[in-house]
């Protein structure tokens, strides 16, 4: 976590980091490098956006995210 967080400050802010990473952490536990340079993979090519608004939600991905609700799962969607 803490080269993470050195690679990019913004990530001490993700509460949920932890439990994104430890999954890879398991996976790659005899390479930490490796284990590094897939999440660092992930988030910047996959997970950027999470970022724009930092500190605040971001509200782009989550509108995205209850667009693709309301399109597949209307009855999930009305909850919202």
């Amino acid at each position: 976590l803490s080269s993470l967080v050195h690679w990019s400050p913004v990530l001490l802010q993700a509460d949920f980091l932890p439990l994104f990473v430890f999954p890879f952490v398991k996976f790659f536990e005899s390479s930490s490098l490796s284990c590094f340079e897939a999440i660092a993979t992930i988030l910047s090519n996959w997970c950027s956006a999470w970022f724009d608004d930092s500190p605040r939600p971001p509200t782009r991905v989550l509108a995205l995210v209850e667009r693709l609700v309301q399109i597949h799962d209307e009855e999930l969607a009305v909850h919202f």
